[in-house]
Order: structure tokens, then C-alpha cells, then sequence
């Protein structure tokens, strides 16, 4: 990346890795970026240390959400979600594990997917999308089971 797009850079998220270890960046290229917290804190931390360890391309466009669980990086772009092995990443593999899709009222709609949040009793992902809608995942068997409506704006 060139100092152009550093100087244009927006960085729209950001998640915690489950050890504490890792903090992942989601900016507006599409890209995640990981941080060591434990070398950018350090009090001997240098210019390099303060960048990423790992960078990888997650999206065609920006990185609207972020959400850590356990085992998995979950990121948000333009219409679509996909989860990451936080395991492999700390390893610096990059490797899509799945991609999904709402179920939007038209193709050519691609909504921005603002917000994600993991419900635990029932082991779903609530989605807050640009369609004014909330979509809700179910993680067990990997398909959209709900979608709540009658907002009048985009949901955050």
C-alpha cells in the first residue's frame, strides 16, 4: 500500500483476539490487519513493532464489522460475512474458512452489513444491515433463519 491510500486509510473496525494477544483492524481497502499488543506495548517497542504481523485482503470492499469468538474471527463487508480460524492467523495462514450471504429482496442489492453479534442461547450470529433489516445465522447449520423487519434506516 502506498502512502496515498495509508494517507486515506479509515479504519471502520477492530476485535480483540480471545487470548488478549491480538488486536485485528478492518479498514475501508478491505483489508484486516493484525497487531501484536504485546510488541506495539512493549516499552522497548520500535517503528516496526508498531506494525501489523499479518495483512491479507478480506473483502472487495471496506471492513464494516469485526467480532471475535473463541475459535474464529468473524468480518463484515459489502453484503457478506466470513469467518477466519483465529488459530491459523496467529500462525500468519490466511484462509477463508466460509462466506455467507443474507438473503437480500434483489441481486443487484448489496447492502453494508454495519453490525454483528453472536446470541448465545441459540448459537446464531445477528447480522445489522444497510437493507434496514436484522438477519439472523444460524452458525450450527450455516443458514439465514430470520429476518427481522420494519426499520426505516439502515441498521447499526
Amino acid at each position: 500500500m502506498g502512502p496515498v491510500e495509508l494517507l486515506h486509510m479509515s479504519v471502520f473496525s477492530q476485535s480483540f483476539s480471545p487470548c488478549g494477544r491480538f488486536l485485528a483492524a478492518g479498514n475501508n481497502y478491505g483489508e484486516i490487519a493484525l497487531f501484536s499488543l504485546a510488541a506495539a506495548l512493549s516499552p522497548d517497542a520500535t517503528p516496526a513493532s508498531l506494525k501489523p504481523v499479518l495483512t491479507f485482503t478480506a473483502h472487495e470492499g471496506p471492513v464494516f464489522s469485526l467480532l471475535s469468538t473463541d475459535s474464529f474471527l468473524l468480518s463484515a463487508g459489502n453484503g457478506e460475512i466470513s469467518a477466519w480460524s483465529w488459530t491459523e492467523l496467529t500462525k500468519k495462514n490466511v484462509k477463508r474458512l466460509w462466506t455467507k450471504r443474507p438473503n437480500y429482496r434483489s441481486s443487484l442489492e448489496i447492502p453494508e452489513i454495519n453490525s454483528m453479534v453472536i446470541n448465545t442461547q441459540d448459537n446464531s450470529l445477528v447480522i445489522g444491515a444497510g437493507d434496514n433489516n436484522v438477519h439472523i445465522l444460524d452458525l450450527e447449520h450455516g443458514d439465514f433463519k430470520a429476518v427481522l423487519q420494519g426499520h426505516t434506516d439502515y441498521v447499526h
